[in-house]
């Protein structure tokens, strides 16, 4: 996580990302990377119910991240303007929920 957000802009370069999406592809990044630990644990978690022979628990618990998703990214796209931040804010917050369930 830590390379990740010293390489951002590195990483946007090459992308051969646009000029004017520049910056709100740094703003999305970044937060999506300080999220990785959250992603790790999603996963974790996940694999632990799988591995338990549970498979019904993570499906439930995905279809409320899911729509806990849908739900965060029409607040922070749609009602407080955030682009791309706002994706990622979304996505992130929805997996972070997920490890809580």
């Amino acid at each position: 996580m830590a390379v990740l957000l010293v390489l951002v802009r590195p990483i946007v370069g090459i992308m051969s990302t646009p000029a004017e999406a520049v910056e709100g592809t740094v703003r999305y990044l970044t937060i999506r990377f300080i999220g990785i630990p959250f992603i790790t644990a999603y996963n974790i978690i996940s694999s632990i119910f799988r591995g338990m022979g549970d498979s019904k628990s993570p499906m439930y618990f995905i279809a409320v991240a899911c729509a806990a998703n849908i739900g965060l990214e029409y607040l922070f796209i749609g009602l407080l303007g955030l682009d791309a931040a706002g994706a990622a804010l979304g996505t992130t917050s929805a997996q972070e929920l997920y490890r809580w369930l």
